[in-house]
């Protein structure tokens, strides 16, 4: 039908365009003389059209060991919680009720 041959037309496109763009990116001209590598893409197969592949992010070398991530826990406490320290004080004093004042 006419939505399968748009949807054909659309993947190819895409396809060219990305193949466009990753030879653009990988001229020596446009990234300053750097060599550049793109990661190899995975399309579905013919057979399964509408098929994604998956791929899941596997964790960086530059985790930052433990001491460091209880302090920026710590800062980021720290700065969330003068706020809101502030804000719920702020609400509880609407509560209190007004002293009489006798002079």
């Amino acid at each position: 039908s006419h939505l399968e041959e748009d949807a054909k037309r659309g993947a190819a496109e895409t396809e060219a365009t990305r193949r466009m763009s990753a030879s653009k990116l990988s001229s020596k001209k446009c990234v300053g003389g750097a060599s550049l590598a793109l990661p190899a893409r995975r399309t579905a197969r013919a057979g399964r059209p509408g098929a994604v592949g998956v791929k899941a992010a596997a964790a960086g070398g530059d985790v930052p060991d433990m001491n460091r991530r209880n302090v920026m826990n710590l800062l980021l406490v720290g700065a969330a919680g003068l706020p809101a320290a502030t804000m719920a004080g702020a609400f509880a004093w609407f509560f209190y009720p007004a002293s009489s004042g006798g002079g």
